[in-house]
Formats: structure tokens, C-alpha cells, sequence
């Protein structure tokens, strides 16, 4: 790749934008499943279509010098297809990736750039098979900080099979490097900035939006920046998205390493891991600090269980049936639970964030709730409130304090089959509110 010249790249960087529309049809050819790979800045938009063929329509954009060097830059983004027998072994076609920010030898930023197929041998694992992305010093200081579901692996083993590998491929890596704050509106979207330093901002260039739609029946598996998925009779896979909104989907679906802003209506069972927590920024001098916000998530009418397993966000969940656990290691989760069903299972987790648990009042007196916390705070007057009797069975030893509905008082807090609710922390906070009265934030 040439290297370009600081000044000439922030000189040129916001000169001219160009957008190139495409159309393809692409025949299932007898395969089970689909898998699409974006090497670039994407977004993407599932939704359905009759018949054996995957229909996509898009766009490709891009920054550059001259309308001239637009145009080859649009014609390296490439849609390649073709049917493999276990994409677990192939991966996605060839291209080039951008990795993040390197200096050169007078501090300059430049692009750290690989491929495909490195990716793949070095992380497949975890795409491919569930297994939380993270660095083997994160697993040695924090043996337990992931524990996802057992589920994942054979959904994926299954939906890595007889697939249509379609990839979004690029042969090169066009990087930017422009003054801070000097994006025009235009060009936002186009630009992912991965490093700054009080004066310039490095990152990638290239966009491509497109709606891909998908037979019913097969698996659909997407690797994506974005991600909004409705109206499929699919079971769904998204692997590490920063964004996604998923709805009405008649199907399992799974999120992995990623983000869903909204999940809603679902018939199937939903999993997700999401353990990023971001990059690190200089904090005046005095050390350092996590760059990345708290993302807010909302998992509403799932039919067939959950499983979450998430370090930090913002979760709200209501009308989950069945089965469902989620776990939100420091993040802040609000329960709504309005109704109940014949084998609904409740169990929420944290170790020092917050649980609020918005109950009805008649279901207090009909379900089985425990509250249980090591070194934590439960608020219980709320719920004592809701019970006719005003009265909580509670235990406490030297490592646990409970409080339950119901139950024999030297019960365990943490027999699972026997309660319609459980509550576990560390050293959270656990509160119980009416479902009639305003909602408290879950922050």
C-alpha cells in the first residue's frame, strides 16, 4: 500500500464523496444456510423473500481526492458468493481488513491493516463456535467474567454448514487522517475513527448500505457493524455488531460479542454475549479511563427463553417467557414482570450493578420470589408491601443474606427449579418495585 504523505492525506481526505448503487441474485444453490461477511463499514437490512434466491440491493460510498480515485475505490468493493460445505473451515473470502491506528517513526498515524483469512485462523474460534472473544490476560485475571451459553456452539455448528459464503471484499485499506472536528455532516457516516490525539483523527473510509433479503427456512449468520433484522422465518445469528435492532423474527436467535438496541417479538430462543467494554483514554494526566459509554438495551416479548450474558449495559426486559437468565456483571437491569406463565423462569445476575425488578402486585402473592446478595444491598419494603401479610421469609449467615416469598427459611437461595424468580449479586443492589407505580431509572 502507498504510503501517502500526512499533509496530502488531511488535505484530501474531504474532497469528494461517491456513491455507486448494485443489484444481485443469488442462488441458494441447495444450501441450508447463508453467512455474509462485511469487511468494511456496513449496514445492513434482513428482510424476507419468496423463493430459492438471495436478493440483495445496495450501495457503496466513499471519501476521496477526486472523482477519478472515487470510482476506483468503489469498484475495490466487491460482493463474491459461492456454496461451501462447513464455513467453520473456509471462513469468509479474502480482503483486506482495517485492524486500528499504527505510528510511524515521526508519530504519524497509519493504518494497521490485515486479512481475512488471518482473522479467521486467529479468531474463528470465536465466531464460529460462541466462544467469548477475550485476551488470554483477561481470562487469567478474570476466570469467571464470561459464561455464556452452552446453546451457542451447536446453533452455530449447524448454521456453518452447507452455507452461501457471501462476502463484501476490498484488495485495499483507505485510511484518513483529517484535523479534529472537521468532518462535514456528509461524510460522517463514511468514516470510522479509531485514534486521536487532540489534533488529528485516523480511521477508515468506505461504507456500503444494503438490504439483503432471504428464503425462509435457512439459517442466516451476519457479521456486520449494523444490523436491523424483522419480519423472518429464520433462525438468526449476528456476530459482534456495534448496532442492531432485531424484531418479529419466527425463529432462534443468537447475538454474539455485540450490541441489540431493541429485540422484540421473538417466537424462538435468544442468546447473547457482549463483554466489550471499549478503549482507553489518558485522563489528564492522572491515569487512565474507559472511552466507550453504556449502551441501553431492550429485550421485549421473547417466546422461547434468554439467556444474556453481558459485563456492562443498561438492560430493560419485558414479557420474557420460559426459561431466560440474564447476567449483567456491572451493568443496571430493570425487570418488568406483568404476567406469568406455567414454567416461566426468572434468574438475574450481577455482581456490583444494579437489579430492579417492577413486579405486579397480584403476581407477589402467587410467585415464588428470591432475593439473595453477599455483600450488597437489598431493598425489600416494597415488596413485603405488595403481600397481603406484609411479611418476607428471610436467612442470613456469614456469607448470604435472602429474602424469599415463600419457601422454608433454611431453604437455599440458590435452588433454582423452586422459584418463579431468583435474584443473585455480589455485591449489587437489588430493589423491588410495584409494577402501578413510575418507573425509577435502572442508572
Amino acid at each position: 500500500m502507498r504510503s501517502t504523505p500526512l499533509s496530502e492525506k488531511v488535505h484530501e481526505a474531504i474532497r469528494h464523496i461517491e456513491t455507486r448503487e448494485f443489484h444481485e441474485v443469488i442462488p441458494l444453490q441447495g444450501a441450508r444456510n447463508v453467512v455474509l461477511f462485511c469487511s468494511l463499514l456496513s449496514d445492513v437490512e434482513l428482510c424476507q423473500t419468496d423463493g430459492d434466491a438471495v436478493v440483495i440491493n445496495g450501495t457503496k460510498a466513499c471519501l476521496a481526492p477526486t472523482p477519478e480515485s472515487a470510482q476506483e475505490m468503489l469498484s475495490d468493493i466487491k460482493l463474491q458468493a459461492d456454496r461451501v460445505d462447513d464455513y467453520r473451515v473456509t471462513g469468509p473470502h479474502e480482503s483486506m481488513l482495517f485492524w486500528g491506528t499504527n505510528r510511524d517513526k515521526d508519530g504519524n498515524p497509519i493504518a494497521n491493516a490485515g486479512k481475512a483469512s488471518d482473522l479467521w485462523r486467529s479468531r474463528a474460534a470465536n465466531l464460529v463456535t460462541g466462544t467469548p472473544s477475550l485476551s488470554d490476560d483477561s481470562r487469567r485475571c478474570f476466570p469467571d467474567m464470561a459464561q455464556p451459553s452452552s446453546d451457542i456452539e451447536p446453533m452455530l455448528r449447524n448454521m456453518a454448514l452447507e452455507a452461501l459464503r457471501i462476502s463484501v471484499t476490498r484488495d485495499r485499506i483507505r485510511d484518513v487522517v483529517i484535523p479534529e472536528g472537521s468532518i462535514p455532516e456528509q461524510a460522517k457516516r463514511l468514516i470510522r475513527i479509531n485514534s486521536t490525539d487532540g489534533k488529528l483523527m485516523h480511521g477508515d473510509t468506505g461504507r456500503i448500505s444494503m438490504t439483503v433479503a432471504v428464503p425462509a427456512g435457512c439459517g442466516v449468520v451476519v457479521m456486520a457493524n449494523s444490523v436491523h433484522a424483522g419480519g423472518l422465518h429464520n433462525d438468526l445469528v449476528l456476530c459482534r455488531p456495534d448496532t442492531s435492532t432485531i424484531e418479529q423474527i419466527d425463529g432462534n436467535v443468537a447475538v454474539l460479542d455485540g450490541c441489540a438496541q431493541e429485540v422484540s417479538d421473538i417466537r424462538g430462543r435468544f442468546i447473547q454475549t457482549w463483554y466489550g467494554l471499549g478503549g482507553q483514554q489518558s485522563d489528564d494526566g492522572i491515569g487512565y479511563r474507559r472511552t466507550s459509554g453504556i449502551a441501553t438495551e431492550t429485550l421485549r416479548s421473547i417466546g422461547g427463553g434468554a439467556d444474556v450474558d453481558c459485563f456492562n449495559a443498561n438492560l430493560i426486559c419485558e414479557d420474557l417467557r420460559g426459561a431466560v437468565r440474564v447476567r449483567n456483571v456491572l451493568g443496571a437491569t430493570t425487570a418488568i414482570v406483568a404476567t406469568h406463565q406455567q414454567g416461566d423462569r426468572l434468574k438475574l445476575q450481577t455482581d456490583s450493578g444494579r437489579i430492579c425488578i417492577r413486579l405486579d402486585g397480584q403476581l407477589a402473592e402467587q410467585l415464588r420470589v428470591k432475593l439473595a446478595c453477599a455483600a450488597g444491598q437489598v431493598a425489600i419494603p416494597a415488596l413485603a408491601k405488595l403481600r397481603k401479610d406484609g411479611r418476607l421469609n428471610n436467612g442470613n449467615d456469614t456469607n448470604l443474606m435472602w429474602f424469599a416469598t415463600r419457601g422454608d427459611r433454611w431453604q437455599s437461595a440458590l435452588q433454582e427449579d423452586d422459584q418463579d424468580i431468583l435474584v443473585v449479586c455480589r455485591d449489587g443492589t437489588i430493589t423491588v418495585e410495584p409494577l402501578e407505580a413510575p418507573a425509577s431509572p435502572a442508572s
